[in-house]
């Protein structure tokens, strides 16, 4: 039986980690976010207070440090510091450790190994249909409005530090907002910013999308009121202009020092447009289970569907 392997590629804030858990829970498998791994190296080096531009030290630490991804939990060393990955020193920092050629040979190495001891499974991140698995059948990029991508990362703080602490948390201006936003609970957060799925943010109506078709149309708020343009939600959700550009701001440097980098660049949406081999999705408008919907038709339309035996 073939590897079932699922690639799902695409910039912060479209939706790749709540999908990719879903397309997997649907096909039978497991999900692996591997931008965590990067994440966790990148924890590592800052807790071994070494300095982030010498390639020797961050693949030494890399070499030495021990990560494992269970489940929704990432360990290293033995010990869970999922909770730390969103750090704003880590957001600041991933984009250069996960540049480091020895780092990301490491780390792929790893991600290969671990679909491979599952016979497959739906790897999430910004290389995985062009170098960690480039002969896939089933390549996915996943693209999204820049304001919806930011106004997700903002929402998904919220959500992650109310259910966690019901507190507060600052972070740094280059990554979230300057103002305070309020989630669903009404406690008000200065929170860091996270990526958030479709299904949580967008419920607007369904529309079709192919390789070369996006979705377009109007946004939603969480309480299924149409936003078009504004930032204030019936739900008690309030994001500033403010606020949204200076997350917009940050996500498009981290995208755009990824799309640059020399060894192994995010694959962006241009080249994927291109690749007859991907089918782009714009989740700007449409929920995480009608993607994973229009995923799985995709697959269907594949050869080798019926050769890896999904389980739905």
């Amino acid at each position: 039986m073939s590897l079932k392997v699922i690639a799902i590629d695409g910039p912060a804030g479209s939706g790749k980690t709540t999908l990719a858990r879903t397309l997997a829970n649907r096909l039978g498998l497991e999900a692996l976010n591997t931008g965590s791994m990067y994440r966790a190296v990148t924890f590592a080096v800052l807790q071994a207070n070494g300095y982030l531009n010498n390639e020797v030290f961050v693949s030494e630490v890399a070499q030495r440090t021990s990560i494992h991804v269970i489940n929704d939990k990432v360990l290293v060393d033995g010990v869970d510091v999922t909770g730390e990955l969103r750090r704003p020193d880590v957001d600041r920092a991933v984009s250069t450790v996960a540049a480091v050629a020895k780092v990301r040979t490491q780390l792929v190495a790893a991600q290969r190994a671990w679909a491979q001891d599952r016979g497959g499974g739906v790897l999430e991140g910004r290389d995985i249909g062009t170098v960690v698995f480039p002969d896939t059948d089933f390549k996915f990029y996943l693209t999204v409005d820049p304001k919806e991508a930011a106004r997700r990362r903002v929402l998904q703080e919220v959500s992650a530090d109310t259910t966690a602490t019901g507190s507060t948390r600052e972070v740094s201006a280059d990554t979230t907002a300057t103002g305070s936003t309020r989630g669903t609970s009404g406690t008000t957060v200065t929170g860091s910013t996270r990526e958030v799925s479709a299904d949580t943010t967008a419920t607007g109506s369904t529309r079709e999308v192919s390789a070369d078709t996006t979705a377009t149309g109007s946004t939603r708020g969480t309480s299924g009121t149409t936003v078009t343009g504004s930032t204030s939600y019936s739900d008690g959700c309030h994001l500033s202009s403010s606020s949204l550009e200076a997350v917009s701001a940050g996500l498009e440097r981290r995208n755009h020092i990824d799309s640059n980098r020399l060894i192994s660049p995010m694959l962006d949406l241009e080249v994927a447009s291109e690749n007859s081999e991907v089918t782009v999705i714009d989740t700007t408008n449409v929920t995480c289970e009608e993607t994973v919907d229009l995923i799985i038709e995709h697959m269907k339309s594949k050869p080798s569907w019926n050769d890896c035996g999904f389980d739905l």
